[in-house]
C-alpha cells in the first residue's frame, strides 16, 4: 500500500473542505427545492431515502470496483458525472408535469446516488487514509473539516436563500464537484491496486465470510446499521423537521444548521487532539455513543410530544456532539478489522443492509411527519439503540484487539 503522509496533507484537505461546503449546500437545498416543486414531506423524505438504493443493490460490487480500479483519474470522472446529473436536476425537473415530477426527481437522484456511492468509498477508504499516517487523527480532522464546511454553508444558505432561488445551492454544489475533481487529479497520487497488499490483491475469501468470521467487524457493522436507521434518518431530514415540524423561519433554520456544524466541529477537534487515547478506546467509545444516542432520542421524542421546539433543538445539538465520535470510532474499527485491499468491498457489503434501513428509517420520518407522529419514531429509535448496545456487548464479550 502507498505510504500515508507523515503530516496532514492540508492542500487536499482544503480541496475536500470546499467540496464539503457544496455538499452541505446540496443537503440543505435539495429538500427545499423539492418542496418548492410541490412535493409532500413524505415524497421528499422518500426520494432522499431512496438515494440509498444503489448501495442496497450494488454496495459490495461498487466497493470492489474501487478496490481494483485504477484510481488516478477516477475522482475526476465521478465528480464530472455528478455535476452533470445535478445540473440536469435543476434544468430538467421544472419542465416535467406535476403528476410525474416525483418520479423524475427519483430517477435523477438514483443516477446521482449511483455515482456518489463509489466516490464516497474512494474518499473514505483510500483518499482520507492516505493524508496522514495516524488514521484516527486524520478521520477526526476530516470530521472537523466537514463540520466547519457545514457552518460556512449555513451562512451561504441564508445569503442565497434570502436573495436568490434555492436552485443556486445545487448549482454551487455542482461547481464544487468540478473543482474538487480537477484539483484532486493534480494533487493526489493514489496507490494502485497492486500496492494494496504485500503480494496481489486476493479475493479467495468472500467479503461475507470476512464479516461473519469476525465478531468485532460484525458488531461494528450492526451498530452502523442501527444508527443509520435511528439517528441518520432523522439527521438527513433536519431541514424538513426545522420547517415542517418545528415551524422555524429560514433564518432560524440556518442558525440551527450553523450551530450543529459548530458543535460537531468542536467535538471533532477534541478527538484529533486526543487521537492516541481515542484509538486505544474505540470499542468503549462505541458503547458510550450508543447509550448517549438513546438518551438524546428519548429527549427528542419528549420534546416533539409536548411540542417544545427549544428542547427539540437542544436534543439535535447534543446528537451533533456525539456524531463525530461515533463516525471516527466506527470507521476505524471497520478499517482495522478489514483485510488490506478489501476496504471498499467489505464496507460496501455492510452498506447494503445499512441502505435498506436508511430507506425505511428516512421514509418513516417523512411519513410520521405528515401524521404529526414523529415523536413515536424517535421513541422507538431510542429503545432500538439501547437494545442494540446490549446485543453488541453479547456479540463482542471481550474487548477486541484492533490491528
Amino acid at each position: 500500500m502507498a505510504i500515508p503522509s507523515p503530516k496532514p496533507r492540508w492542500d487536499l484537505l482544503l480541496v475536500l473542505f470546499v467540496s464539503s461546503i457544496g455538499t452541505s449546500l446540496f443537503m440543505a437545498g435539495l429538500p427545499l427545492y423539492l418542496i418548492n416543486m410541490g412535493l409532500s414531506s413524505a415524497e421528499v423524505a422518500s426520494i432522499i431515502a431512496l438515494t440509498a438504493l444503489p448501495n442496497l443493490l450494488l454496495g459490495s460490487k461498487l466497493g470492489r470496483w474501487i478496490d481494483v480500479a485504477k484510481r488516478d483519474t477516477l475522482f475526476l470522472k465521478l465528480s464530472f458525472l455528478l455535476a452533470t446529473v445535478e445540473l440536469s436536476l435543476v434544468y430538467f425537473l421544472p419542465m416535467t408535469s406535476q403528476s410525474t415530477r416525483p418520479w423524475w426527481a427519483l430517477i435523477i437522484m438514483q443516477l446521482f446516488a449511483l455515482m456518489f456511492s463509489p466516490l464516497t468509498t474512494l474518499v473514505y477508504q483510500y483518499l482520507i487514509p492516505s493524508l496522514h499516517s495516524d488514521e484516527t487523527k486524520i478521520f477526526a480532522i476530516w470530521e472537523f473539516i466537514s463540520a466547519g464546511a457545514a457552518v460556512v454553508a449555513a451562512g451561504f444558505s441564508y445569503i442565497f436563500l434570502s436573495r436568490y432561488a434555492v436552485e443556486i445551492l445545487l448549482v454551487i454544489d455542482a461547481c464544487t464537484f468540478l473543482f474538487a475533481g480537477v484539483a484532486t487529479s493534480f494533487l493526489w497520487k493514489p496507490s494502485t491496486p497492486s500496492e494494496d497488499s504485500s503480494t496481489k490483491v486476493k479475493f479467495s475469501i468472500s467479503a461475507r465470510s470476512i464479516v461473519l468470521a469476525d465478531r468485532t467487524l460484525l458488531g461494528a457493522g450492526l451498530g452502523m446499521i442501527v444508527v443509520a436507521f435511528s439517528v441518520h434518518s432523522i439527521e438527513a431530514n433536519t431541514t424538513l423537521i426545522n420547517f415542517r415540524e418545528l415551524g422555524l423561519s429560514t433564518a432560524s433554520s440556518v442558525a440551527v444548521a450553523a450551530s450543529l456544524g459548530a458543535v460537531a466541529a468542536s467535538s471533532a477537534w477534541v478527538i484529533q487532539r486526543k487521537s492516541i487515547w481515542v484509538a486505544n478506546n474505540l470499542w468503549d467509545l462505541q458503547k458510550y455513543c450508543l447509550i448517549s444516542y438513546a438518551i438524546v432520542l428519548g429527549f427528542l421524542a419528549l420534546a416533539l410530544y409536548v411540542q417544545n421546539g427549544f428542547l427539540a433543538v437542544v436534543s439535535i445539538l447534543i446528537g451533533a456532539l456525539i456524531e463525530p465520535i461515533w463516525s471516527v470510532t466506527n470507521t476505524r474499527i471497520l478499517r482495522a478489522r478489514t483485510p488490506e485491499g478489501r476496504y471498499g468491498e467489505v464496507h460496501g457489503l455492510l452498506r447494503m443492509p445499512r441502505a435498506l434501513f436508511t430507506i425505511i428509517g428516512a421514509s418513516l420520518v417523512g411519513w410520521s411527519q405528515d401524521r404529526e407522529e414523529l415523536w413515536k419514531f424517535a421513541l422507538i429509535s431510542a429503545i432500538l439503540v439501547l437494545l442494540t448496545n446490549a446485543v453488541l456487548q453479547i456479540i463482542v464479550s471481550t474487548r477486541p484487539t484492533l490491528h
